[in-house]
């Protein structure tokens, strides 16, 4: 690029073309909508119409979603020093939309007629090959906001509305798949989301501009991950409660077999999703404005709170009275989307006390190992879901069969799942982090002054408490 030109981009506060950032939100979308066919069907399609054992969807899950949390900081490593003809991130991105939304479909149209040992081969192979699409996606898209623009606040606002339109996307998704599943197939309904989600994500891979260099420190290995893990306390407390915590993702696991076995059929899918997700998607706006007027620790903290309550009334209250049953559901939604939206405010907390400490930057080490520790114990929480089930006798049918009725301790151990799971890690995290996770936003924001040499480390210890 002409110097003049970059030196005009630097001081201009609008980089980025209005079709640039539509295009780079509109990833997202695509992005979100074939994450959420396979987090929130695919469960239920192996089980329930291909007619794969619970048991072995759960292994074939845990081994799929254990290599993606680990190829993370491998590609990561790759996509570091490749040097590729279109630039660092677009070659990934154009890459990615073309592979996700089919690998996608690939997993819904397994033909019945298959011996069971070749569907079985068919999802682990085709999962396998989503997962890989799935990890050179998620670098790459994040990356590209710093090298399209320099902006700060055009680069937060262009991944403020991408998360929410990935919100969104999703809240379609829940509605409309089930209806489009239940009209006329899995295979159909898939296809057509899949074809959205490809046209959503393909164009910022051909309309995107690297404008600016965005180097990357690849000098850290294993050893100087766990040293700083060492000096970094409070980055592995909130990674140790995310762990014990992650049983709290078992309800995303169990949504459909809730629907289905506990409440009005399949039928009731679409309405569970939306309540639920909609919750979510409230969540985003409020948040935002409970965090300007008080610290985020205690919205996390009363977050968890209400999950533990919502989830024990649940499952005592029972699923007969439905306007119950939503509400404490959207009550779960809401608090669930509070702690995923805070989870990457603490991750940039904790990195911010560790410069403090160590004087070392070590951002990407902060969010790899957040992102590898959520993944990694998510494959672990879901894949427990589907083996408890299978321990319970849950019977796997085959469209071509007669429709099996589970036997009602499997339905009830569905509804233990869905209730007593999560409330037993939102309660864990609770422990984990009233007890021994001592930072506040007041501490944080002394620490960056210091970060930013705009105050002495004389000065802040005066300011700081002892324990810190």
């Amino acid at each position: 690029m002409d110097k003049a030109i970059q030196n005009a981009a630097l001081q201009s506060s609008k980089v980025t073309s209005v079709s640039e950032r539509f295009f780079y939100s509109s990833y997202f979308w695509g992005q979100n909508i074939s994450y959420f066919i396979v987090i929130m069907m695919l469960q239920t399609y192996l089980t329930d119409v291909v007619g794969i054992t619970a048991a072995a969807v759960a292994t074939i899950f845990l081994f799929v979603r254990i290599w993606d949390a680990i190829l993370d900081p491998f590609f990561g490593v790759i996509m570091d020093r490749a040097n590729l003809k279109h630039g660092k991130f677009i070659p990934w991105i154009r890459l990615s939309a073309y592979l996700i939304p089919a690998l996608t479909v690939l997993m819904f149209v397994i033909p019945n007629n298959l011996s069971y040992g070749v569907k079985v081969a068919w999802v682990a192979i085709a999962h396998l090959l989503w997962g890989t699409a799935y990890t050179i996606c998620d670098a790459p898209i994040a990356g590209l906001s710093m090298a399209i623009t320099n902006s700060v606040k055009e680069r937060t606002s262009l991944i403020s509305l991408g998360r929410l339109g990935a919100l969104l996307a999703m809240l379609g998704a829940a509605y409309f798949l089930p209806e489009l599943t239940k009209q006329t197939s899995y295979g159909t309904g898939v296809i057509v989301l899949s074809v959205l989600a490809f046209f959503s994500m393909l164009p910022i891979g051909y309309k995107g501009k690297e404008r600016f260099s965005v180097s990357s420190d690849s000098t850290f290995n294993m050893r100087d991950i766990i040293q700083y893990l060492k000096t970094n306390k409070y980055l592995l407390i909130f990674l140790l409660a995310l762990i014990l915590g992650s049983t709290n993702n078992s309800v995303l696991s169990c949504m459909n077999y809730v629907s289905i076995q506990c409440l009005e059929g399949e039928s009731a899918i679409k309405y569970n999703m939306f309540s639920f997700y909609g919750a979510m998607v409230a969540a985003v706006p409020v948040v935002m404005i409970l965090c300007k007027y008080f610290d985020k620790f205690y919205i996390f903290i009363g977050s968890y709170v209400v999950t533990v309550v919502a989830n024990i009334v649940m499952y005592f209250a029972g699923y007969q009275d439905l306007t119950v049953y939503y509400m404490l559901n959207i009550m779960k939604g809401m608090c669930f989307g509070f702690t995923m939206i805070l989870i990457y405010t603490f991750v940039a907390d904790v990195t911010i006390y560790g410069v403090y400490k160590t004087k070392i930057h070590a951002e990407g080490i902060s969010f790899a190992l957040q992102t590898f520790t959520q993944k990694m114990f998510t494959a672990i929480a879901s894949s427990l879901v589907m083996f408890t089930l299978s321990a319970a006798g849950y019977i796997s049918s085959n469209l071509a069969q007669e429709t099996i009725v589970q036997p009602q301790e499997v339905v009830d151990t569905i509804w233990l799942t869905y209730n007593i799971f999560p409330a037993v890690g939102a309660f864990i995290t609770l422990i984990i982090l009233v007890f021994f996770y001592k930072l506040r936003d007041k501490h944080v924001k002394i620490m960056s002054e210091v970060n930013n040499g705009e105050l002495s480390e004389a000065e802040a210890e005066k300011m700081l408490p002892t324990y810190l």
